[in-house]
């Protein structure tokens, strides 16, 4: 994991300014920064590199990279970089590193910009090519690494954090207002739904896509992968349990490849679960965990998570979410993040990365994109009662979920087992409480809802939306920012395009069974995770409340939120949002409401001042 950027044009950037940027890279790539300038006839490209060194901590594997006239930036990982490594020596390619920078750059010398095909890992790249004269900008395909550019005229500035092309632009960006307006009113899952990001002129390389740079400035962008969601031919259960669970033992292998030690963030949930049962049962494999604890009864997973601290016999650190350095901690991760952040699950991931860096980990293994990938959220079974047409079926696992499922959800949207088979375009409750809480804005809007048509089957089609357009790409752009604040490269098994399109390919019906969600996931557990959590039907979700973080009678806190001049209260009706404190407890899209509101604030105020 490390930091990138440039620029390539017509201008000269000041020495100053190349320093500053380099200097605001440190969090992303401590151990080693350096910058290459390559004048190209009548333009300028400039390479900036700050390394995380993780695999071959030696100096030859620094970057940039340079070899056979090509010239590399690179930030992730790519995992199966000893395979590719292999194939690359039998066809006569010879390296000097045990590095997989070493392995992509020779990948591309052989195959192009579609080196990428080969590649299972995360990433954001730049390759410039001395004799073509061209630039490639590359992205993995589900977005965990980021990279954001700016285009002005034929002036390209880009890098992995938005503060760094800031940096090397040295103007100001305007704020996309509209941004905000939509972030506070729909949420945090409506923030992917278009490309524009909280800067007006600002874009990201899309996911699963190369930009191609010309040397006169031009760009032309190649998606480079379609998944393949064609269903494959009929697997009994037996087959698809085995093969999803051969398939994730494999991508937990190659994620935990590090010349450092690992850590993993553990909950109380069968997804993390699953992956350190796995490492430790089925690897051999020894780390740290380390778990966030909330007193609150509605998110306190203590139990769970001792239990499989227990099995496993790992090394388990606990810390208890407080409202100690709250506003503090915004301030500085907001400013970092150049965005207020999506959720109040994300304050709590970076309190838990500032934790893990005091013991020095660089490297980090989650379990991001389980949900989306295997049906494990509450509207995922109400989905699934609507694709049946075998009503003796359906019947049957709406009984399950009576007896079992229902005396756990507290949203009275996901208590209506026919929500989908009375309108299956149902979608309100997606944007939590958006009717609601149009009531505090100015400016009201209408309820709007984007969604791209993936699938026939309604569930396969929300889970797909999901994965790239609402949840999975917030979740990892900040958790991507969280990690790099503390110096860690933050990985998760479960994203995996083989994995991926195996359990896209199935029979839906195995998604769900006998009440439980993730029902293949749990399956293929079985013998492996401690059964207390294996078959709990329980949703917790990596989640505090907001009374837990922030104490509403601190009077600093006070003062802040409820400043009449603050900017934000161009956007919502400063005595409706006042009187919301006369509650002592606030529910779920309340607590998430009031953060996004002090999230806004904080990032209006530190941002561009």
């Amino acid at each position: 994991m490390c930091g990138v950027a440039g620029y390539f044009g017509s201008r000269e950037i000041e020495k100053s300014k190349i320093i500053k940027t380099l200097d605001l890279m440190k969090f992303r790539g401590p151990d080693n920064r350096e910058i290459k300038k390559i004048q190209i006839s009548q333009k300028t490209l400039y390479f900036l590199h700050s390394r995380l060194s993780i695999i071959d901590l030696e100096k030859r594997s620094n970057q940039p990279f340079e070899t056979d006239d090509l010239i590399l930036i690179f930030n992730g990982e790519i995992y199966n970089y000893l395979e590719i490594r292999k194939d690359l020596i039998k066809k006569g390619e010879k390296f000097r590193t045990n590095s997989d920078t070493e392995v992509l750059i020779k990948a591309y010398k052989i195959y192009g910009s579609k080196c990428v095909n080969h590649f299972e890992g995360m990433w954001s790249f730049a390759i410039y090519d001395k004799k073509k004269k061209i630039l490639t900008l590359s992205r993995d395909r589900f977005g965990e690494k980021p990279l954001f550019y700016l285009k002005k005229s034929s002036n390209l500035y880009f890098g992995s954090e938005i503060s760094f092309i800031k940096s090397l632009y040295q103007n100001n960006l305007k704020i996309n207002y509209d941004k905000i307006r939509d972030f506070l009113n729909y949420g945090y899952k409506s923030l992917k739904k278009d490309k524009n990001v909280f800067f007006k002129e600002i874009k990201e390389v899309e996911p699963g896509n190369n930009l191609i740079v010309n040397f006169d400035g031009s760009i032309k962008k190649f998606k480079y992968w379609n998944p393949n969601l064609k269903s494959i031919k009929k697997l009994n259960e037996k087959d698809i349990i085995n093969s999803s669970k051969n398939i994730l033992i494999d991508s937990i292998k190659k994620t935990a490849r590090s010349d450092v030690p690992v850590a993993f963030t553990l909950s109380g949930g069968i997804d993390s679960a699953s992956l350190v049962s796995l490492a430790a049962k089925k690897l051999n494999l020894k780390f740290s965990t380390y778990s966030v604890i909330d007193d609150d009864e509605r998110y306190n997973e203590a139990n769970n998570i001792n239990a499989i601290v227990k099995d496993i016999k790992c090394e388990n650190r606990q810390i208890k979410i407080t409202s100690k350095n709250t506003l503090e901690n915004l301030f500085e991760i907001i400013e970092y993040h150049q965005k207020p952040l999506a959720s109040i699950a994300q304050l709590n991931h970076y309190n838990l990365m500032k934790e893990i860096k005091k013991d020095s980990f660089k490297v980090c293994i989650n379990g991001t994109m389980a949900d989306e990938l295997y049906a494990g959220y509450l509207d995922h079974h109400l989905q699934y009662f609507s694709s049946f047409k075998d009503q003796k079926y359906k019947e049957k696992e709406i009984k399950f979920w009576e007896e079992n499922v229902l005396p756990t959800i507290r949203n009275p949207y996901f208590r209506k087992y026919d929500l989908y088979i009375k309108n299956p375009k149902a979608r309100h409750h997606i944007y939590d409480n958006h009717d609601f809480l149009n009531i505090f804005m100015k400016k009201k809007k209408k309820f709007k809802f984007l969604e791209k048509n993936l699938s026939d089957n309604l569930l396969k089609n929300r889970m797909l939306n999901e994965i790239f357009y609402e949840n999975t790409p917030q979740v990892l752009h900040d958790e991507d920012l969280n990690s790099m604040r503390c110096s860690i490269e933050n990985r998760s098994p479960f994203i995996n395009k083989r994995l991926f399109e195996f359990l896209f390919t199935i029979n839906p019906k195995f998604y769900i069974k006998n009440g439980y969600k993730k029902y293949i996931l749990r399956k293929s557990m079985e013998g492996i995770v401690h059964n207390k959590i294996l078959w709990e039907h329980k949703k917790w979700g990596f989640n505090s409340s907001v009374e837990s973080l922030l104490n509403f009678q601190d009077k600093k806190i006070k003062e802040y939120l409820f400043d009449k001049k603050s900017d934000i209260y161009d956007f919502i009706d400063y005595k409706k949002f006042q009187k919301l404190f006369s509650n002592k407890k606030f529910p779920n899209h309340l607590s998430k409401f009031i953060f996004n509101v002090l999230g806004c604030k904080i990032f209006m105020e530190k941002v561009n001042k």
